[in-house]
């Protein structure tokens, strides 16, 4: 039924860009565009160091809550709210925030060559409702902002991926690459308050299902060293055969709780298995919810 309804939204969103006579991407507008300004970016890149850590243990335990603004249109909501739960073992966002997941790994097969031979094995009910959900499984677990990064240059890393419907069927196999780069420091000014000197990055991950469909989530995000992530620019697009669809959205901070972390603590933030719910008028689907499970982080190299 997933795949169904993924085929439905490609064959809508090929009509609405083709009666539009538009097939191009959407080109985010640069950091520091219409919203909220901050100060220009200092020169210097991050380096390693106490302090540079700092910037990543921050946002590895608490809750946030984010003023959300579109910034593509298509009479979504200009304004509305987006909150983040993070734990030692798990990320919780929008939609998905409070509902009762178990791990989910136990919503997928064991064994994934019995499942496509037809043999059912028992499984938690996924509590989605009626939203459109899918599962992934990253193949070798990774971080999307690797500690390495603050050594300055860009870290990139590629591993497989699986895409699941919300049946736990397998879908499709592919790879997901990370490009992650620090650029410099930034004040940034949000509903929240001001944070002085925080790190700016940029985050690509780009899936590539051969044949079938490739997206693209690009990302700026600003670390403070006391709160955690303040502000976060991302789109969100890609091509399903021949049809694109995309969506960007800008993310202030307006309200955070961060527990104190002591600084030998190292909390695990290698993705492993998630669920993303899409949402969102057609063709500019949107993140809604956002379920990931983490494994221990592994020694740099």
């Amino acid at each position: 039924m997933a795949l169904k309804v993924f085929h439905r939204f490609a064959l809508a969103a090929g009509c609405c860009l083709l009666a539009s006579g538009c097939m191009r991407p959407w080109r985010p507008p640069p950091v520091g565009g219409p919203g909220p300004q901050t100060q220009p970016v200092q020169t210097q890149v991050a380096v390693a160091g106490p302090q540079s850590a700092d910037y990543l243990r921050a946002f590895r335990v608490g809750r946030w809550v984010y003023q959300r603004r579109e910034l593509t249109g298509d009479g979504l909501p200009v304004v509305d709210w987006y909150a983040r739960h993070v734990t030692a073992s798990r990320i919780s966002e929008g939609t998905l925030l409070d509902r009762p997941f178990v791990s989910l790994a136990e919503y997928l097969p064991s064994d994934i060559e019995a499942s496509q031979r037809g043999v059912q094995e028992p499984r938690p009910i996924v509590p989605l409702g009626k939203a459109f959900g899918v599962f992934f499984e990253v193949g070798e677990p990774m971080d999307p902002l690797p500690p390495p990064m603050l050594a300055g240059g860009p870290v990139v890393t590629t591993t497989p991926l699986r895409y699941f419907d919300r049946q736990g069927r397998l879908v499709a196999r592919g790879t997901l690459t990370r490009t992650a780069i620090a650029e410099g420091y930034e004040d940034v000014t949000c509903p929240a308050g001001r944070f002085e000197r925080c790190l700016r990055a940029r985050v690509d991950l780009e899936v590539r299902f051969p044949l079938i469909l490739t997206i693209d989530w690009n990302t700026y995000v600003w670390l403070s060293p006391e709160v955690g992530e303040v502000r976060r620019v991302q789109q969100f697009s890609g091509w399903f055969l021949i049809f694109w669809f995309g969506s960007a959205q800008e993310l202030l901070l307006a309200s955070y709780e961060v527990p104190p972390v002591p600084a030998s603590a190292d909390p695990p933030r290698q993705w492993g298995w998630g669920l993303v719910h899409l949402g969102g008028k057609l063709p500019r689907p949107r993140i809604e919810g956002l379920i990931v499970d983490l494994c221990a982080s592994q020694p740099a190299p």
